[in-house]
């Protein structure tokens, strides 16, 4: 690895630099290690000058680190790493969707609770995925990490945000290692400094998802690769880090035979026999088949299929690829809009009722992957256009929604908004004039991978320069940190791109830039003009590159507020809810999800008249909508117009067979008409989608014990009483069964 002898300079870069590019300061020549202290708006630096007037462009200044001095400066990162976590933290606890988590996060909360706690009743309307029947429907790493914060500080929503920005601290930590032991301690200290202020991992370790976990294993996976003396048996705690990953991430599994592929030239250039890098590959593998193992095995006992970790392959290959897709969205033509991991058993049934038999969700996984190649054969041009798309998206400027709109969240947050550095705000109207197009951010994914181009251009050019010599190990160790980018990229092209699932590539893309800035910072100091000046003209034309939105993808306001709306409704801060939909629709007038909300909330009020105005101009906007159909329907049977009710009710069923909720108000509608055996049919069709539906069940006893069916209806009633003991209509016709 690449070594320093004591009291030799480094280069150590302050972020003030990346903020106040334009401000210039002299540096006077000296000959011995007199700095000059110069403060500025974010956080002092230490300048010296060894033999080159300095560069307002780019403040790379040549310090004497002891030992002492390392520390002490980690130490301070480490501090201001947590300083900035506990003040986003401090920010988003007022955030509705803090407690009432959304989606993915949603259904993580969900699983991690039922293992905790053995509470496995899901949020309100959604249906419960019976995890512990089926093989995995996502990769289960992150539920059981969340299950275990649950157990040990209780089922909180504080205490998950507090462990994960605490791992963001120790990710800091992980990637100063790295730095140091590929590129030396001050490329370390820049990259954690990078890392400690880089707003979108402090982004995640907020959210109820595994990005910051995905890092952690990233890099530890890397560091134990490029450990000294890697052998067999150092193989195996590599592939095992691996193969952890993958039950966060499973498309890293890409990067295993890559990784071995690496060690073959590494061998190679060691001179060392094809035995070696052979037990090394054994290793690597065994390794990561260790960690999988017990996730496979746990689907072959539950299901019988054989599912290596998870059966939601299905469904991402197909929400990506189909004559629908635009490379983000998530919507399957035959299903509709897929949006959450609870929706997965609708989706089953519904392929059992089109293609006329019973399915495992493997098989229906199955399914979906085949319809997914089938479309990719039959429109390649397509395809081809849609990975293209998919690629530009994933290094483009704009972060992708996905749980949210992370633009949005990013701009609507002082903290994160700050630590990207508003181009608008720095004191250099040059940035502002030629780079409006970054998304109003400097510190941001275009500069970080225009830093990393430039610095593996370095890397494989580097030779013995001074401090900023990079030896053959961290040479080697540089380019598998391309190489997992790499292989991470094109593992990711197949599905829908989004800003999370780029995160566990930023800090290498980190480490690489950090390397490329203290080589430039050497440059500078030798006075290598041509070679410094040609460096910097490429890192501008890259950053030019890299921030033009080549993809035309737009963030979506209208989102982040009907987001932040839904967030309100679940919260029950129905003034704010109702707030945020009203500005839904100012953005976006055609938003018919809007106006259904805003329906469902005059109608819970009480305000029937508007709730109607509202759900026809839903209709208006898109007249093949079930759900408003549906909320139409209920207003027509509260004002007990009970012909009109039935009629929107099987025209929403129409549109959409497994409504349960229209199924159960047909059911109620029909009981009312007198027309009873219709009426249990229609409660009987609404069980075949959702069998623990207690509305459902409940509904349909009351039905059976009037057509005298008793014993039928005692055991719909008492298994609805099981399922929600508390339930009004369930005591009420306790009761009545009992006076009976």
């Amino acid at each position: 690895m690449a070594r320093e002898r004591r009291g030799r300079g480094g280069v150590f870069f302050s972020l003030s630099t990346l903020t106040y590019p334009c401000v210039s300061a002299s540096l006077r020549e000296n000959q011995g290690a007199e700095a000059a202290e110069h403060i500025y708006p974010v956080n002092p630096v230490i300048l010296s000058k060894k033999g080159s007037e300095g560069l307002g462009l780019l403040r790379l200044v040549s310090v004497n680190l002891t030992k002492k001095a390392e520390a002490a400066i980690l130490s301070a990162i480490l501090l201001l790493g947590a300083v900035v976590r506990l003040l986003y933290l401090s920010e988003i606890r007022q955030n509705p969707d803090f407690r009432h988590p959304a989606l993915d996060a949603a259904y993580h909360d969900y699983w991690a609770r039922g293992l905790a706690t053995g509470d496995w009743v899901p949020p309100p309307g959604m249906e419960a995925p019976r995890v512990h029947l089926h093989p995995f429907y996502r990769p289960p790493a992150y539920p059981y990490f969340l299950s275990l914060v649950y157990r040990v500080f209780g089922a909180g929503y504080l205490w998950p945000r507090v462990v994960q920005m605490a791992i963001g601290l120790g990710n800091i930590l992980l990637v100063y290692l790295c730095g140091r032991r590929w590129f030396g301690k001050t490329a370390g200290l820049l990259a954690a400094l990078l890392a400690a202020t880089y707003w979108i991992f402090i982004y995640y370790e907020g959210e109820l998802v595994g990005e910051p976990l995905s890092v952690t294993l990233g890099l530890v996976s890397l560091l134990l690769l490029t450990s000294e003396r890697m052998d067999w048996r150092r193989a195996i705690p590599s592939g095992a880090a691996l193969g952890v990953l993958a039950l966060l991430r499973p498309n890293v599994l890409l990067f295993v035979p890559v990784a071995a592929a690496w060690f073959y030239r590494v061998n190679r250039h060691r001179g060392s026999g094809i035995g070696r890098w052979a037990g090394f590959s054994a290793g690597l593998i065994l390794g990561t088949a260790l960690a999988v193992a017990p996730v496979a095995i746990r689907n072959l006992v539950v299901s019988g299929e054989w599912v290596p970790i998870s059966t939601n392959v299905g469904i991402s290959l197909r929400v990506a690829n189909n004559e629908l897709s635009d490379g983000t969205s998530h919507h399957i033509p035959e299903f509709g809009d897929v949006g959450s991991p609870f929706d997965y058993s609708r989706i089953v049934r519904r392929l059992e009722r089109d293609l006329g038999r019973p399915l495992t969700q493997k098989q229906a996984a199955d399914y979906l992957v085949d319809r997914s190649l089938r479309f990719i054969l039959e429109n390649p041009g397509r395809f081809l256009w849609l990975t293209g798309r998919k690629a530009l998206l994933f290094w483009g400027p704009v972060e992708i929604r996905n749980l949210k709109e992370v633009h949005y969240a990013r701009r609507h947050s002082p903290v994160l908004g700050a630590l990207s550095l508003p181009v608008g705000k720095l004191p250099c109207p040059l940035l502002q004039r030629i780079f409006p197009f970054i998304g109003g951010y400097l510190f941001s994914f275009p500069l970080l991978s225009a830093l990393a181009v430039v610095g593996f251009i370095l890397l494989l050019k580097t030779g013995g320069e001074g401090s900023s010599s990079v030896t053959d190990e961290g040479r080697s160790a540089g380019v598998l940190a391309a190489l997992y980018v790499f292989a991470y990229f094109i593992s990711m092209l197949p599905f829908a791109a989004a800003a999370r699932y780029r995160v566990p590539v930023i800090p290498f893309l980190i480490l690489l830039g950090s390397f490329a800035l203290v080589r430039l910072g050497g440059y500078l100091r030798r006075g290598e003009w041509s070679r410094f000046w040609g460096r910097v003209i490429l890192l501008i034309a890259l950053l030019a590159i890299f921030s033009i939105n080549w993809s035309g993808y737009r963030p979506s306001p209208e989102k982040w507020h009907f987001d932040l709306a839904l967030a309100y409704t679940d919260a029950g801060e129905w003034d704010e809810a109702e707030r945020e939909y009203r500005e839904t629709v100012r953005i976006s007038p055609d938003h018919y999800r809007a106006y259904n909300n805003l329906g469902n909330i005059a109608l819970g009020r009480g305000r029937f008249g508007e709730a109607e105005s509202y759900y026809l101009e839903a209709l208006r906007i898109e007249p093949r909508l079930p759900e408003v159909h549906t909320n139409l329907g209920n207003i027509l049977l509260r004002r007990g117009e009970l012909e009109k009710a039935i009629e929107r009710y099987r025209r929403a069923l129409d549109l959409r067979p497994d409504q349960v909720e229209a199924h159960n108000n047909l059911g109620l509608a029909l009981s009312r008409l007198g027309k009873l055996e219709e009426a249990v049919a229609s409660y009987r069709e609404a069980l075949s989608y959702r069998p623990s539906n207690v509305p459902s069940l409940a509904g349909l006893a009351e039905i059976l014990w009037l057509t005298g069916h008793f014993d039928e209806a005692r055991r719909h009633l008492e298994a609805a009483a099981r399922l929600a003991p508390d339930d009004a209509q369930v005591r009420q016709l306790i009761e009545i069964f009992r006076e009976q």
